[in-house]
């Protein structure tokens, strides 16, 4: 199942390239957050209908959703090339 997962996120080429994907996702999100919380202080001001906020808070939902899964997915690519790294550092110490 680890392995399906893995798959979903786009070939990295690096732990930097991990990471600047992680960063990204985490500044989406954040903007995702900040979005909510305009969409709420606009339909407490009443300047949006009830389904206009219905609407868009799902869409927002789904949003952040999305992030949360990538950033798992990241943070599992994350540790498994870690492992791997550290894998084959200590293997190649054994052989000298």
């Amino acid at each position: 199942m680890t392995e399906d997962l893995l798959h979903s996120i786009p070939e990295q080429n690096s732990l930097e390239d991990l990471l600047k994907s992680d960063g990204e996702n985490r500044a989406r999100n954040k903007a995702v957050r900040a979005r909510t919380a305009d969409l709420l202080n606009r339909r407490l001001a009443r300047t949006i209908t009830m389904d206009e906020y219905l609407v868009t808070r799902k869409n927002l939902n789904e949003e952040a959703a999305e992030c949360k899964r990538r950033a798992g997915l990241l943070a599992l690519a994350i540790c498994t090339l870690e492992n791997t790294d550290r894998d084959n550092t200590s293997r190649a110490n054994h052989q000298r």
